[in-house]
């Protein structure tokens, strides 16, 4: 029992207050003009102490793949926030958001880049390629901006649950301290949105998710084909399309249950596939 006290501590309660508590904090400290803009920083925030929790803080430059990401987290959201902060800042999150998990899968999987090792190769650059896709889609301000973060909960989850059958438990409770980290900024956003998914979200929030899935993809046997799954749940406010989106009342209220319901149905397909497809790691 004491375990599983320290497991939804570790992945949930700490990553989620860290997450609401810095939303707050960064809005306050960014003033009516910019601090929407930085709030989601916070997610970044409640994944780095849920990170601390799990794993413990690294004391040395990044070696292993969960100390790159550690840094790659913490580098993100420094960065999302320094473009929140700028003018600039849309063109240049989205063209970062594009070019940045190749940037960030490249370092994690260098080892086995430079063993020439063609099928985790080819598998980097499938989940670059697909990360990049759905990031540049993840900018958003006003409900749409809720979408975004529900998006990113539901991924997580269903990360998860594949990692877990992928024989990862540490790497499960990483993808859930970022879930309950996106949680935590998503307690801001609704019943009524409130701040934009800008550039410490997209990078401090889907940069990370987008690492994760790529240590999850090389570094353990869980099975590729579900980790495939989780592509479409970005692309779930599709299916949602003809219902009116700055409607006030109760359709702001209602449309994220609903995106969820919606997000969950390949979310539960990966996990389901994974669960059939099993796998192990020493991770």
């Amino acid at each position: 029992m004491r375990a599983m006290d320290d497991l939804f501590l570790q992945s949930g309660i700490a990553p989620f207050a860290a997450a609401a508590l810095g939303a707050g904090v960064l809005r306050l400290a960014g003033g009516s003009a910019r601090g929407p803009l930085i709030a989601a920083g916070g997610i970044g925030i409640g994944f780095l102490v849920g990170f601390i929790l799990i794993l413990g803080a690294p004391v040395r430059w990044p070696q292993s793949s969960g100390e790159k990401l550690f840094a790659i987290a913490a580098i993100a959201t420094a960065l999302g926030l320094a473009l929140d902060l700028s003018r600039d800042a849309p063109p240049v999150t989205r063209l970062i958001a594009a070019l940045s998990p190749a940037a960030a899968l490249t370092w994690l999987g260098w080892p086995r880049i430079i063993g020439l090792d063609w099928i985790d190769i080819a598998t980097l650059a499938a989940v670059a390629l697909a990360g990049g896709f759905a990031l540049t889609r993840f900018f958003a301000s006003g409900p749409p901006a809720t979408d975004s973060g529900v998006k990113l909960m539901i991924a997580c989850i269903a990360l998860a649950l594949v990692s877990i059958f992928g024989a990862s438990a540490s790497l499960g409770q990483l993808a859930g301290a970022l879930a309950a980290a996106t949680a935590g900024f998503l307690a801001w956003n609704w019943p009524v949105a409130r701040f934009p998914v800008a550039g410490s979200a997209v990078l401090g929030g889907g940069l990370t998710f987008v690492a994760l899935t790529g240590i999850v993809a090389v570094f353990t046997n869980a099975p590729k084909p579900a980790l495939a799954m989780l592509l479409p749940i970005f692309f779930a406010d599709l299916a949602l399309s003809r219902m009116p989106r700055t409607q006030r009342g109760i359709n702001q209220a209602v449309r994220p249950i609903l995106l969820a319901a919606v997000a969950l149905i390949p979310a539960l397909a990966a996990v389901g596939l994974a669960s059939l497809l099993g796998g192990g790691s020493g991770y």
